[in-house]
């Protein structure tokens, strides 16, 4: 009897270890990742950053043409001219008396070339453009709308992560390997379909993975990596754009950036939140463990919070049926508040971002710095701003947990607004600044330093923030397919202002054009301040309430954290 009692005891004990630490393949998750873990992550976040930047400034930084303006190989080897010559011959033939005869030929030749037919290798490359900018615009949406949020939803973050480096490492190698430029623009798409899943899932695995109190710091790595991409782009291009072969070599920074981030996505964790959408609670408890190792405190009431937090929101989710990877009904019709509402509103920053002339200002000012003083200034003038945004990066992380988003927003938003009028009543008042003529030493300095006052007040607010403030306001079934949708507007709306500044004449902005950014920078001040509620320090529930409460007011008062 002591023996099967003992027995029965034993047995008890092992069905109840083997209930509280259930088998590998259930868990299905490597619990050695090591220390520091939640630095590894961001350093996924930055570097993911920096391939992105990278990506846009070698595709179209230094003037904006195409692979740093090198001569690739030529669409055809001979270009066949078909020129039309009408020849109309006067004959005067003259007789004399003695028989003699007299001749005098008047040849009057036109020649009708037809202009279009001398300018096809042009038009060809006009054509070709288009084309480029068009694809990669549509992969991009691709991989950022349809790619991305299925795997984030079926599969995880951490395999979209991987999934999205090998697409873009294989693109850049197609495209390292192009043989001609049809090539090139076809082999394009991997790269492009990559770079719309990385810019789609980067901010969003480390906005899951970050404590509440620093998610805006740890989101504004992304933004900040691109920056930094941008800069060591930038820093090539003085060397690469004197070589024949430049744009080829340009790809080993894409290669060498792409193995990076794919070494780096081996030894990060599956977010916690995915684990708790499967039910999988003991996976998602002990990697929120490790990520939150380093809270002063009791690091087990901050990980039992959490956890509890996450699981009101799937079983509230589940209450209302809604599952992952739907038809998007759920976008409109989500258990959350108002989520249709905050699409739309994610849609309209992400927009916002882009026609407040960011894009075009950065196209113009190297254009600008070339005309005036050669393709060297032009690269340095690229740096040096490139540098005045990291720097802004950097302000954004120290001033983004204690000032708020709507703030930051609206602030960079006055700042925006402000140089562009200035621009905007210069143009309008001088007549010149602006035109097709050649702009004066005077003009060149005037939007170069307007412009780097330009970048510093987007690069404080609307550039981070667009990302941060867009990851913050989905629930955690919709957030996938709902941050594919803003960053495939992302895309849509800075291709076509990309391809609006590519074939403009002038090299600064039109009266028309700088109206338009006006504009949207103006309307931008009260969408900020009547729409946006505070989404500081809050839980994805809490967030939805504030929607929920939220109502225009002519004096706001919620600004900041609470």
């Amino acid at each position: 009897m002591n023996n099967k009692a003992t027995d029965m005891k034993e047995d008890e004990h092992r069905n109840d270890e083997e209930q509280a630490a259930p088998c590998a393949h259930d868990r299905d998750v490597d619990y050695d990742y090591g220390p520091y873990i939640l630095y590894r992550c961001c350093a996924v976040a930055f570097v993911g950053g920096m391939l992105f930047g990278w990506d846009t400034g070698a595709s179209f930084g230094d003037g904006y043409d195409y692979y740093f303006g090198f001569k690739c190989p030529p669409l055809e080897d001979e270009v066949m001219i078909d020129v039309d010559v009408d020849v109309d011959i006067d004959i005067d033939i003259v007789i004399d008396i003695d028989g003699n005869i007299d001749s005098n030929i008047i040849v009057n030749e036109e020649i009708d070339v037809d202009e279009c037919v001398l300018s096809i290798e042009e038009e060809d490359e006009r054509k070709f453009e288009l084309l480029a900018v068009g694809t990669h615009c549509l992969w991009n949406v691709i991989g950022a709308m349809f790619v991305a949020p299925y795997i984030f939803d079926k599969h995880g973050r951490k395999l979209t992560l991987i999934v999205s480096g090998i697409i873009y490492l294989i693109g850049s190698i197609l495209q390292a390997a192009s043989i001609n430029i049809p090539m090139m623009y076809m082999t394009q798409w991997f790269s492009a379909c990559g770079i719309g899943m990385l810019s789609m899932i980067c901010p969003l695995y480390i906005m899951e993975l970050a404590p509440l109190q620093r998610r805006g710091q740890f989101v504004t790595l992304f933004p900040l990596g691109f920056t930094t991409g941008m800069i060591l782009v930038s820093i090539f291009n003085l060397w690469l754009k004197e070589l024949y072969i430049g744009w080829r070599i340009s790809f080993i920074g894409n290669i060498l950036l792409s193995i990076l981030f794919l070494f780096l996505c081996r030894n990060v964790p599956e977010s916690h939140v995915y684990y708790m959408i499967k039910h999988q609670y003991e996976n998602a408890q002990h990697v929120l463990q490790r990520l939150r190792s380093f809270v002063e405190g009791n690091i087990d009431e901050v990980v039992e919070f959490e956890l509890k937090e996450l699981q009101k929101e799937v079983d509230n989710d589940e209450a209302y049926g809604n599952k992952a990877c739907k038809c998007g009904t759920d976008l409109l019709f989500s258990s959350s508040p108002k989520m249709g509402l905050r699409v739309f509103y994610g849609i309209c920053i992400q927009i916002i971002n882009q026609f407040s002339g960011i894009a075009a200002i950065s196209i113009f000012t190297p254009i600008l710095l070339d005309v005036g003083y050669g393709s060297r200034a032009s690269g340095i003038g690229s740096i040096l701003l490139n540098i005045v945004n990291l720097m802004a990066g950097v302000a954004t992380i120290i001033t983004i947990e204690r000032i708020g988003r709507p703030m930051i927003l609206f602030s960079g938003g006055l700042v925006i607004v402000v140089i562009v009028f200035c621009l905007l009543f210069v143009q309008v008042a001088i007549g010149t600044f602006g035109s097709s003529s050649q702009p004066s030493s005077g003009d060149i300095w005037y939007f170069v330093m307007f412009s780097a006052f330009f970048q510093l007040g987007f690069s404080y607010s609307w550039g981070p923030l667009s990302w941060i403030y867009c990851v913050e306001l989905f629930d955690i079934r919709t957030r996938g397919r709902a941050v594919g949708i803003t960053t495939a507007a992302y895309y849509i709306a800075n291709n076509v202002i990309v391809y609006l500044s590519l074939h403009l004449e002038n090299s600064t902005p039109q009266i028309s054009t700088l109206s338009v950014f006006a504009g949207v920078a103006l309307v931008s001040l009260p969408f900020v301040y009547i729409c946006l509620p505070e989404t500081t320090n809050k839980t994805p529930t809490e967030i939805g309430i504030a929607f929920k409460n939220h109502k225009p007011a002519l004096l706001r008062l919620d600004w900041g954290p609470n």
